[in-house]
């Protein structure tokens, strides 16, 4: 991680970049590198996890004989091509070589570096160019008062070196309702995130500049002669994404499931390491005596699939986690000091603290996943079903509604729900619904138990419905509203990243998330995702020999959490504490429906519910209810 600040006259009292250094280190269990000069105090984290000794001495940014002082944490994984382009040595230093590229290429440099990375290029008039990487590149925030400007990859050293630390009004009630609105600042009041795929300027007078050179629809439009050539050039891009994910592992592993996309990963991982290395797999099992029955179209249990995909790579060593003593809310203290963010949906990702910190337990210092697959290679073209009915192409359109997994309607409703339904405008496509099936509440009031009053109170819908974060449940109705959906979801949560490594204890990254990668997948006809009533067309075929036929072949998809009404059952007292201690607080009492909660508890299911709409209910409204309690005390330092 990396962290800078920059002052034109003498720092004000409240100033503080030496606490900036020690909290970039928290985690890590020693300060962070630093360097101070002329005015700027910067400090470099180079792994999450000090040596005994503590880190090394003598650290400095790269500094350009432009006068352009440069931090940059990541990796620039096109380097030759990016030195011959700007006409200098291969031999540099990521940072150095990206300094040279800003002082050559001015705001195009980022265009052509390749990668997942942030920078901080302090120019020689004190301004600031703080820039991400699309798809997935790290979170960068930073702050200005008075004469000093900051920038960090999480907020907790900004605030600690004196920024203030507070919490946006709304902020509490708009994350329970799931809304994503950095209007005013990100969580907390002047607290500016930096967008993936763009730059920010910041003058020495604060005021700030953003450049979204990254367009995610600018892509090329891929055709071949030959259907087998869609697949081999994906494998290539897929193999030049692992060999640089690789570069700097000397003891990888990976988060392996029981589907498509890490499976292909990891074979492509044993394909490149040396055959006297070895990979290890790292898995989230159920708890006993979980033996649920899964729904239609899932699998609750990767473990079978893992071992069979095992059998065929000898030098793959599995390894499973039940997550033991580590529930929903198991990690979320620390995921919090990691990163000063919460939201409900860290309920869902609390199935990886296991497998996570059983990859760190067993030496790894490199810990890699594929979470970017399904929405690149491994897609499974949903937009076709408008796609196809608009084409005339009725005979794929047809094959593709009879095989969707887990769909048992009658044919003629899955043509009219997926086909034609979704052409006509909202209110109607909404009202039909309705008809059907009743008056829905949109899917973040059904996973939230914000009180009633206070959602219409501060327009939460209407402040949903803008910022694109009102969800019906509505699939994509063409391949551009998939692709502005990607964008904006990959974007979201980032600082998340540097919380799980500040927590496990390793470096991570997604080998999906590679940009030329993305970018040929979007730019792909429709028909290399689905054909023949076969979703997923294009990872199927690159399965091929990787992994099992029937792993492969299959439609199904895993259930994340799937014992997690197990789970929950153990812990009945403890949640009703929770609530009951929600009413001493006069803010949450306010926000959170606690009478709905613990009716909720009453009514606990005697065994895992199938209904989607209950599940939201007793799993995501109460756990995030939870969560978001938690947070609240923790951004106010209260117990009640």
């Amino acid at each position: 991680m990396i962290a800078a600040s920059v002052h034109v006259a003498s720092p004000p009292a409240w100033f503080r970049p030496d606490r900036m250094t020690s909290s970039l280190g928290l985690f890590a269990g020693a300060s962070a590198q630093s360097w101070s000069h002329d005015h700027i105090d910067a400090a470099f984290l180079p792994v999450p996890r000090a040596s005994s000794g503590g880190f090394a001495r003598g650290w400095s940014p790269a500094r350009h004989k432009s006068g352009l002082t440069t931090l940059f944490d990541g990796a620039i994984d096109n380097r030759a091509d990016l030195a011959k382009c700007i006409g200098t040595g291969e031999h540099l230093a990521d940072d150095a070589l990206y300094a040279a590229a800003v002082a050559t290429l001015g705001a195009d440099a980022d265009s052509f570096v390749i990668g997942q990375y942030t920078s901080i290029v302090i120019r020689p008039d004190r301004s600031m160019r703080l820039a991400r990487s699309p798809w997935n590149g790290p979170s960068l925030f930073w702050m200005a008062k008075d004469d000093v400007r900051a920038a960090c990859n999480i907020p907790r050293p900004l605030f600690a070196c004196g920024f203030p630390k507070r919490l946006k009004p709304d902020q509490l009630a708009e994350s329970l309702f799931w809304i994503e609105n950095h209007e005013g600042g990100y969580f907390y009041e002047g607290l500016q995130y930096v967008p993936h795929g763009a730059i920010v300027d910041v003058a020495p007078d604060g005021s700030a500049k953003t450049h979204r050179w990254y367009d995610p629809h600018d892509v090329p439009h891929t055709r071949f002669a030959k259907d087998s050539d869609y697949v081999e050039q994906a494998n290539e891009l897929l193999a030049d994404a692992v060999r640089a994910a690789l570069a700097p592992a000397k003891r990888p592993g990976i988060l392996l499931s029981g589907g498509l996309d890490s499976a292909i990963v990891a074979d492509g991982m044993l394909r490149q390491l040396p055959d006297d290395r070895r990979l290890h797999s790292f898995t989230f099992v159920p708890q006993h005596p979980f033996a649920d029955t899964a729904a239609p179209g899932l699998f609750n249990d990767d473990e079978p699939r893992v071992r069979a995909f095992a059998s065929m790579h000898r030098r793959l060593d599995p390894h499973f986690s039940d997550n033991d003593g580590i529930d929903f809310d198991g990690l979320a203290d620390k995921f919090m000091a990691a990163c000063d963010i919460a939201r409900p949906g860290m309920a869902i990702s609390a199935a990886y603290h296991g497998p996570s910190l059983d990859a760190a337990k067993n030496g790894c210092d490199w810990l890699f996943h594929a979470a970017m697959g399904n929405n690149s290679f491994s897609q499974d073209g949903r937009w076709a079903y408008l796609e196809f009915a608009k084409q005339g192409r009725w005979s794929e359109l047809w094959r593709m509604l009879r095989d969707h997994p887990g769909d048992g309607r009658p044919m003629w409703r899955r043509l009219l729900a997926r086909s034609f339904l979704p052409q006509l405008p909202a209110p109607v496509r909404h009202y039909a619904r309705s008809v059907v099936h009743g008056t829905q509440e949109p899917l973040n009031a059904q996973a939230s138990l914000i009180r009633p009053e206070a959602r219409e109170a501060l327009g939460l819908d209407r402040l949903a419905e803008r910022t694109g974060d009102l969800r019906r449940g509505e699939w994509f109705r063409s391949r551009r509203e998939w692709l502005d959906f990607i964008w904006r979801s990959h974007d979201l949560g980032a600082e998340q990243h540097y919380a799980a490594e500040q927590v496990y204890g390793l470096k991570m990254r997604d080998v999906t998330a590679y940009r030329p990668l993305i970018e040929y997948c979007a730019g792909l006809p429709t028909d290399q995702f689905v054909r023949g009533g076969v979703q997923r067309f294009l990872a199927r075929r690159m399965a091929a020999n990787r992994m099992p036929a029937e792993q492969a072949a299959s439609t199904d998809y895993g259930q994340h959490n799937a014992d997690w009404h197990l789970r929950m059952t153990r812990r009945l007292p403890g949640l009703r504490a929770e609530f009951e201690r929600m009413r001493h607080n006069d803010v949450l009492k306010r926000l959170i429906d606690v009478e709905a909660g613990l009716k909720l508890l009453e009514e606990w299911p005697d065994r895992t519910p199938a209904d989607p709409r209950v599940i939201r209910r007793h799993f995501h409204a109460l756990t995030g209810a939870i969560l978001m309690a938690s947070f609240y005390r923790f951004t106010h330092g209260s117990n009640e």
